[in-house]
């Protein structure tokens, strides 16, 4: 408590120190790319990558926002709305040039999030299965670009 005035307070700084570095990340190497298909396969994978590299963090984040302050919680949900904005912008930018088919992108960016998640979230269920994360990254941008690239593009 020299440092810290509570537990809580720690846990903030920590959320804030994972929220930072992740987003720091994600928008570097989103931004090495100007193509929208290549940029959202490095949306995708980087941010798949970065729940790997930090599960521990990526699930306690998720599984405990429940029981964080308000403040915290609202950080939280602030957070997951930024990336699903990330993918939802890529989405509109690959549409807006003929690369992507005309879905809903907000819909769409939500449930490729999910896709992520349920890698760092449900672990277990894939180590069963003897999935990598190779594999199932590899999978992710399979399953997405069957669902928006544009056969015909413009």
């Amino acid at each position: 408590y020299s440092y810290f005035p509570s537990k809580e307070d720690l846990l903030a700084m920590l959320q804030h120190q994972r929220r930072t570095i992740t987003k720091r990340i994600l928008e570097t190497q989103i931004e090495r790319e100007s193509d929208p298909i290549a940029k959202l396969r490095v949306a995708i994978l980087t941010h798949l990558y970065l729940s790997e590299a930090m599960q521990p963090w990526f699930y306690f984040s998720y599984m405990e926002a429940k029981n964080l302050s308000k403040k915290e919680q609202k950080m939280a949900v602030a957070s997951e709305l930024y990336t699903e904005k990330l993918f939802a912008d890529i989405l509109n930018q690959g549409r807006s040039r003929g690369c992507f088919l005309p879905h809903d992108a907000q819909l769409t960016a939500s449930v490729i999030k999910a896709m992520v998640q349920d890698w760092y979230l449900k672990r277990s269920k894939y180590r069963r299965r003897k999935i990598t994360v190779d594999q199932y990254a590899k999978f992710l941008l399979q399953f997405v670009e069957a669902f928006i690239l544009n056969p015909a593009p413009q």
